[in-house]
């Protein structure tokens, strides 16, 4: 935000990833065109909490510059930006537990 403040213009896609985190436990990141939703599977609006246990096993990942609405779910076929997206996330939450 501070660039466009400054009248310069800001980057479309930040390599600083952003993490999103909803009251039912689930978490989100989002990184360049990647969007890696954690522990759920379709729309379910947040009605579900999240396991644990089941954060690696599913989720869904999403191309926005391809798929700004998130209809096309590509976990199963990206694994390796699963995996990074994951990892990334991961490393995230467990500084912020340190810093409590």
């Amino acid at each position: 935000m501070l660039p466009i403040l400054l009248g310069k213009k800001m980057a479309e896609n930040s390599a600083r990833p952003r993490v999103f985190h909803s009251a039912n436990g689930v978490f989100a990141i989002q990184q360049d065109e990647w969007k890696l939703i954690q522990g759920t599977k379709g729309a379910g609006a947040g009605r579900d909490r999240v396991q644990p246990d089941s954060l690696m096993l599913t989720g869904q990942l999403y191309n926005l510059d391809l798929d700004p609405y998130e209809a096309n779910d590509l976990w199963d076929q990206h694994p390796d930006i699963v995996l990074k997206l994951n990892r990334i996330l991961e490393k995230i939450k467990n500084q912020q537990e340190d810093e409590k």
